[in-house]
C-alpha cells in the first residue's frame, strides 16, 4: 500500500468519487450525476486542506483529511456549528479530520484506518496543530474532539 497527498486535480477527483461510492454503497445519498462528492469546495484546496489517500495496485482505497479552520470555518461547522463556535473561544489553531473512508473490499482491514490515522496525525504535529476535532455526519457516526 502506497499513502500519498493528494497534489494534482485527477488525484482529488479520485478521491471524491471513493467517497461517493462508499456514500452511495451505505444508502447515505443518492448517485449524483457527477460521480463524486466536493462537498466543502471552499475549504478542499491544497492551502487549506491536507488529503491523504492509499492505493493499492492504481486503486484508490482509502483517505482522510485535515482541514484548518479558516474565516470560512471548517467542515465540522455543517453539524456542529455550536461545539465549534466553543472550541474557537480559545484562540487555539484547529484542524478538522473528516472524510474518513475506505473501499468496503478494505474495511474488514481494522490496520487500514488506523494506519490513516497515524499518517493524520504525522501532518497534525508537523503542522503544530493545538486542537484537533473528528466529526463525521451524524447519520455515519458521532462528534470527537482530542488533544
Amino acid at each position: 500500500m502506497n499513502f500519498k497527498l493528494v497534489e494534482t486535480d485527477k488525484e482529488r477527483h479520485l478521491v471524491q468519487k471513493l467517497y461517493h461510492d462508499c456514500l452511495v454503497l451505505e444508502s447515505n445519498m443518492q448517485i449524483q450525476e457527477s460521480g463524486i462528492i466536493n462537498m466543502y469546495p471552499q475549504l478542499e484546496d491544497r492551502y487549506n486542506s491536507d488529503v491523504i489517500f492509499v492505493k493499492e495496485e492504481d486503486k484508490i482505497v482509502g483517505t482522510i483529511s485535515i482541514s484548518k479552520d479558516i474565516h470560512l470555518g471548517a467542515p465540522a461547522d455543517k453539524y456542529f456549528p455550536n461545539e465549534m463556535t466553543q472550541i474557537r473561544k480559545n484562540n487555539n489553531k484547529i484542524c478538522n479530520v473528516w472524510r474518513i473512508c475506505t473501499h468496503p473490499e478494505y474495511r474488514s482491514r481494522n490496520s487500514l484506518i488506523k494506519k490513516l490515522l497515524k499518517q493524520a496525525i504525522q501532518i497534525i504535529i508537523k503542522k503544530d496543530y493545538e486542537e484537533i476535532v473528528i466529526a463525521v455526519n451524524p447519520d455515519n457516526g458521532f462528534f470527537i474532539r482530542g488533544f
